[in-house]
């Protein structure tokens, strides 16, 4: 089997780590605080690059770089979906905006990967134009949809691993083809 750039294998994701991104949030006297929500967590590969010592304000710093491999991030999400409206009596339709629970002339970012009926059945469905149809007659009823959707990562955000915190330098999907991330990230002493 030829090498794929893009595919992993998962007994290297051995390392659990958790990304947060810098909150806007401030204190009482509007002072910025430093806090880190973590908005991911994940199984990764951690592998050292490089190492070196740094001579700063007077005293003594190391800083080591890191890349750091993980799965495409994704998140998924279940929720209900109320079939509102039908097209004719063998189909039923609602828009994507409607379905997300947005407001009229609104774009939903996510598309349902998966449609359950109540008693657990998969339910077929086609989208097209921001219209979902369903094939059967489900007005009135509730469907459970599940959605993925992407976690952007950004140059700047933390990578917490055990006792280590790295800054992102680098984010990289390796051959644009949504399979894997290659991080390459920075540690510091004292990162706060």
């Amino acid at each position: 089997m030829p090498f794929a750039p893009y595919a992993i294998d998962p007994g290297e994701l051995r390392h659990q780590i958790t990304i947060g991104s810098r909150s806007s949030a401030q204190d009482s006297s509007g002072q910025p605080l430093n806090t880190w929500p973590i908005y991911y967590t994940c199984r990764a590969k951690i592998e050292q690059l490089s190492g070196k010592q740094l001579f700063q304000g007077n005293e003594f710093s190391s800083a080591k770089q890191v890349r750091i491999t993980i799965r495409w991030p994704s998140k998924g999400i279940v929720e209900s979906l109320a079939v509102v409206t039908a097209g004719s009596p063998a189909v039923s339709t609602v828009t994507l905006s409607q379905a997300a629970g947005l407001a009229s002339g609104a774009v939903c970012l996510l598309t349902p990967i998966a449609l359950i009926d109540a008693a657990g059945a998969p339910v077929a469905f086609t989208i097209a134009n921001g219209v979902l149809t369903v094939a059967g007659t489900y007005v009135g009823h509730t469907l459970t949809a599940a959605y993925s959707t992407n976690v952007p990562i950004n140059v700047g955000d933390r990578i917490f691993f055990k006792n280590h915190i790295y800054t992102i330098q680098i984010a990289d999907n390796v051959l644009e083809r949504n399979r894997k991330v290659v991080l390459t990230c920075e540690e510091l002493d004292g990162a706060a």
